[in-house]
């Protein structure tokens, strides 16, 4: 990369050196990754270092670099996934879990299967509003979304407590979405019936209400 770096403007350099550190990163190598990004306190360079820190398990100085870059670095797709991170680790009271660091890693290099449980063990051994909660929804989107339609099941009513307000009904919504995929369309209306009324302030409540319409309407008149 250096030897390319003459022939590069300023920015191109930049992006190019990012990729290469995300590349690293992907592969698990975050010495080789730590070493390449150094000091870019670009923007972008700090939403890396704060990924990078995910995956260490540094969930403190993740925290700090997601919020020092800001919501405007990177492409729409990049910002959308770190305010589900900031979502994910804001409410965790421990500056460092290696372990739940190891399992993002993993669901970032594709192994789906030993990310949802290893999310499912951390979540275990954290209070719901503390963390809890939002692993177990995460642990349950990826169960969905490999088939795995009675542990995720599972996960998201462990996740739909009174305890974690904020993420009861991001859980309840899903179980609901999850319900209709499989086709139990009177299960999805009495969820998505409780959702509405126990979550009235709720910003999801819009997409509830298109769900049980669409839930009401697949159900044959009696």
């Amino acid at each position: 990369l250096e030897e390319l770096r003459p022939n590069l403007a300023s920015e191109e350099y930049l992006d190019l050196r990012r990729r290469i550190v995300y590349g690293w990163i992907r592969a698990g190598e975050l010495g080789r990754a730590d070493s390449m990004l150094g000091a870019d306190s670009s923007i972008d360079g700090l939403a890396l270092a704060g990924q990078l820190q995910v995956y260490r398990g540094d969930l403190s100085g993740a925290l700090e670099s997601f919020k020092a870059a800001g919501p405007y670095a990177g492409d729409r797709s990049e910002a959308t996934r770190r305010t589900l991170l900031l979502a994910l680790l804001q409410p965790i009271e421990a500056d460092s879990l290696p372990e739940l660091g190891r399992a993002l890693l993993s669901l970032e290099q594709g192994d789906s299967a030993y990310a949802g449980a290893a999310l499912d063990e951390i979540a275990a051994q954290l209070p719901p509003a503390k963390g809890g909660a939002e692993l177990r929804l995460l642990a349950g989107r990826i169960a969905a979304a490999t088939g795995r339609g009675e542990m995720a099941e599972r996960l998201f009513r462990q996740a739909a407590v009174a305890e974690a307000p904020g993420t009861a009904p991001a859980a309840e919504l899903a179980l609901a979405e999850l319900l209709l995929r499989q086709r139990k369309q009177s299960d999805a209306i009495a969820q998505l019936e409780h959702m509405i009324l126990t979550y009235p302030e709720s910003a999801l409540v819009p997409q509830a209400r298109r769900a049980l319409n669409q839930a009401r309407g697949a159900v044959p008149e009696t």
